[in-house]
């Protein structure tokens, strides 16, 4: 990463991660509160009700659970194919199959939400980047 940010600068994460800049770039909404107050909701000291405790209450584990009767499970007539019978063809071609290789990778993508931050703004690459200059 220090390498990277000395070679190529504060680019975008989008940049980092796939070696290439963005088309465009669309940055996420800054997140900023001014409020000094506190707005934690507290709710209501007495909504509450627990009951009253009762110390002769017993608790039920399950003591009388038989499990050794032998209830069967009813799997119907099914027969299963030994493995292996089925021939299985691998030698499929791209044109007969009608899939159409265009391109690869992201050529010229959009840089969006973490990957529109710059390296040193995106907080997940800042901290791996603060990591290795304490090493």
């Amino acid at each position: 990463m220090i390498q990277y940010v000395i070679d190529k600068g504060n680019t975008t994460t989008y940049e980092w991660t796939y070696g290439e800049a963005p088309l465009s770039i669309v940055e996420p909404p800054l997140n900023i509160n001014l409020d000094d107050e506190d707005k934690v909701p507290l709710g209501d000291e007495n909504t509450l009700d627990l009951g009253e405790p009762n110390e002769n209450a017993e608790i039920d584990f399950g003591d009388e659970v038989n499990l050794e009767e032998g209830g069967e499970i009813d799997w119907g007539d099914i027969e299963g194919e030994p493995a292996g019978e089925g021939a299985i063809d691998f030698n499929i071609s791209l044109e007969e199959s009608g899939i159409v290789v265009e391109a690869a990778g992201n050529e010229g993508g959009t840089a969006t939400g973490d990957e529109a931050l710059t390296v040193l703004d995106n907080p997940k690459t800042r901290k791996d980047f603060i990591d290795q200059l304490l090493e």
